[in-house]
């Protein structure tokens, strides 16, 4: 397995030297960088994935006005609102998790490589597994 994107505040981890994480530092939001070593990831799809899963985790991280109203009508309800309905938050993890079984289908997975949800990593880093066969 090879780690290649490190969310901020996490440690780097790399396995080859010539693929490596990345960590930057500028805040305690979900964003990462695109920064990326030589290997079998066109440079353009990587920075795209990466890209639009910052899009995703900003967009779920920005207050609104109906988070701020669901936030209330949460409080009012003691929290039991939430057996019956999905947060913004969840709706937008549906979301990358989505985009990630949609970019694997299409980029990584014909490359023989397999992109992890973040989510499933506790939103600390993106795994990249290399495939001992490629998908035909």
């Amino acid at each position: 397995m090879v780690y290649l994107y490190v969310f901020e505040g996490a440690e780097s981890e790399y396995v080859d030297d010539s693929v490596r994480g990345v960590t930057v530092s500028k805040a305690n939001s979900v964003r990462g960088s695109t920064v990326i070593g030589q290997g079998k990831i066109d440079r353009q799809a990587f920075e795209y994935t990466i890209k639009q899963l910052n899009n995703y985790f900003a967009e779920a991280e920005r207050a609104s006005c109906s988070t701020y109203c669901e936030s209330c009508l949460a409080c009012l309800t003691g929290y039991l609102i939430y057996i019956c309905t999905e947060t913004h938050y969840e709706k937008c993890l549906r979301k990358v998790a989505k985009f990630v079984s949609e970019q694997n289908d299409r980029v990584y997975r014909p490359r023989g490589l397999l992109l992890t949800d973040p989510t499933t990593r506790g939103l600390r880093l993106i795994e990249i597994s290399i495939l001992d066969r490629p998908a035909s």
